[in-house]
């Protein structure tokens, strides 16, 4: 069984991540809370999975559909690794 944590409650994005990221001046503009997308990026790669094989929880208004798409991860993971967030949290 691993040991890395694949899962961010909400409790620990507020105490530990949100000071660290970067924030969005104007743009895109999550449909579900940040410390979910986040919690798909470890998963990703712990797994190696490709971005697109991503396991999404079903959106809860729409059982039919994914609650976020691959490429949103993509773009927040992308973003952040490019913008020094990623070494924020780490050092923070």
């Amino acid at each position: 069984m691993s040991t890395i944590p694949t899962r961010v409650t909400a409790k620990q994005f507020e105490d530990h991540i949100r000071p660290c990221r970067s924030t969005a001046q104007r743009g895109y503009v999550c449909s579900i809370p940040l410390y979910k997308v986040l919690s798909y990026i470890p998963y990703r790669l712990h797994t190696g999975c490709r971005w697109e094989r991503l396991p999404s929880e079903p959106d809860p208004t729409n059982p039919h559909k994914k609650e976020i798409s691959w490429q949103a991860v993509y773009y927040h993971f992308h973003k952040w690794s490019h913008d020094g967030s990623w070494e924020a949290v780490l050092l923070g």
